[in-house]
């Protein structure tokens, strides 16, 4: 497992807005479990790191396994655009490397994906290969902490006036740039000293803002959260007149995180082994799925039936049972199948003991 910094780049607008937070992760112990999106985008990482470096097209990979990932053409096309766009920007580059602010403070480097220094001009490139929110470049402070250690670590040699930072962003074909002067650059190291102060002075300080609890993994024992969750509980809400509403409509976002928390956190504890009054986890539900979808498509295609078996994108196992179809070509499709479960759910005891029964 990869090691992270205790104040690491990609938390910063939590630690530099919430000092409370970095001490309730420590006490509790709590953790971030990377998920099946984020060792996907750990592979589209290491296959655009080998594509640079080996100054050869991410076509190459694919089909083969990094990361324990098979690369898809998704991928590749998403580590291509990155690709692309570094290869195009003049002057040294350097990829994959660790930086570091610990000179300011202790306990905060990070591994910026793409560093090019020239003469007076530093630029910091960062792959994101998510689609669910769009990452903007402007105020970035996990790039602004990735320039500061690349100051740190190369301006010796560039003397750095002008420090670009740049979000490539394939899935939304998002490409965001921010270019600021290294004054600007040192004023930010001001805040990141502040910021330290307030988590050495107020370790009981706790302060909720979209991003910073965004990808939070204490929200589930955050004082403000459990405040604010039990302030909606004992509001009636159908008495409340509509301009009252608006309050509770902007603290949905916050709402929906903390009992997402305490969901994902729970599920966790059990799965682990740990004892919750009063709940358990209830069985899982079998599902079919292709086991290769190459597979499935080289087969189908073979037969004559590409047009019946892609709506956009290739059918599941369920909706092949309502084809009419011989049975020798079923039995060989019954060959790709294979059956996973679904997450299982936390239910009272009683509903677990009734669904095992």
């Amino acid at each position: 497992m990869a090691e992270h910094a205790k104040l690491s780049p990609s938390a910063a607008d939590r630690w530099m807005s919430c000092p409370g937070s970095v001490y309730l992760i420590d006490v509790k112990n709590i953790t971030s479990k990377g998920g099946e999106a984020a060792n996907r985008g750990t592979a589209i990482h290491t296959l655009s790191e080998k594509a640079l470096k080996g100054n050869v097209a991410c076509a190459g990979f694919l089909g083969t396994k990094l990361e324990n990932i098979k690369i898809t053409q998704e991928m590749v096309d998403i580590a291509q655009v990155y690709v692309d766009y570094v290869s195009a920007l003049s002057g040294d580059k350097f990829y994959e490397q660790r930086v570091t602010v610990a000179e300011l403070i202790s306990d905060c480097w990070g591994t910026s994906d793409a560093i090019v220094c020239e003469v007076g001009k530093l630029t910091v490139g960062d792959l994101k290969s998510g689609s669910g929110f769009r990452v903007e470049a402007t105020d970035n402070k996990q790039l602004l902490i990735y320039a500061l250690g690349a100051y740190f670590k190369y301006d010796w040699l560039y003397d750095f006036k002008e420090i670009t930072m740049v979000i490539i962003q394939p899935p939304l074909d998002n490409i965001s740039t921010w270019t600021i002067t290294r004054d600007e650059l040192m004023l930010f190291k001001e805040q990141l000293l502040e910021a330290r102060r307030r988590i050495d002075e107020h370790k009981d300080l706790f302060v909720i803002t979209p991003k910073g609890c965004q990808w939070c993994p204490a929200k589930f024992a955050c004082p403000e959260h459990r405040h604010t969750a039990n302030q909606a509980a004992q509001v009636d809400f159908k008495t409340k007149a509509p301009d009252d509403l608006s309050y509770w409509l902007e603290k949905l976002p916050i709402l929906k995180g903390f009992i997402s928390s305490v969901e994902e956190t729970a599920y966790e504890k059990l799965v682990a082994g740990a004892v919750i009054d009063g709940f358990a986890l209830g069985k899982a539900a079998k599902r079919r799925a292709w086991a290769d979808e190459d597979e499935v498509c080289n087969f189908v295609d073979s037969i004559g039936l590409t047009k019946t078996f892609f709506k956009d994108v290739l059918i599941s196992p369920a909706q092949v049972d309502k084809l009419t179809l011989n049975l020798s070509v079923r039995e060989q499709l019954n060959k790709f199948i294979t059956f996973t479960e679904s997450k299982q759910p936390i239910v009272k005891k009683d509903s677990a003991k009734s669904d095992f029964k």
